[in-house]
């Protein structure tokens, strides 16, 4: 099993999400990693385990669109922790540096860090 953690970075953008029951309006994203993002949602609206197709959408450039596919695996009042199922990293490292995202704790923010198959670490 892969247990591969990567740097946390505070990132605030669209997120169209697709399950199996329909699109999640509103959504955006809270940070994003390498194995997985942060994104804001209403807690009815999606389960654990459940796939998600995402489409990623920055503020200023809507023509630039990341598409991801992941599965929920954490839940709290209106997050929801996803593991993406495929290495995205090149899709990720390119959304970074079109964003000039830095790591959480170059914002001096809280760092955690999210890990594969839902383990966290601090």
């Amino acid at each position: 099993m892969d247990h591969r953690c990567g740097k946390r970075y505070a990132l605030s953008i669209n997120a169209n999400v697709k399950t199996i029951k329909g699109h999640l309006d509103n959504s955006r994203t809270r940070d994003i990693s390498e194995g997985g993002m942060s994104i804001e949602h209403h807690i009815e609206q999606l389960h654990m385990n459940e796939v998600l197709h995402i489409k990623l959408t920055s503020d200023d450039n809507a023509k630039q669109q990341y598409k991801l596919k992941g599965m929920v695996v954490h839940l709290s009042e209106d997050l929801a922790g996803i593991m993406f199922l495929r290495d995205y990293s090149v899709f990720i490292e390119q959304l970074l540096l079109k964003t000039n995202t830095k790591t959480k704790s170059e914002q001096n923010l809280p760092t955690k860090l999210i890990c594969r198959y839902g383990t966290l670490a601090e």
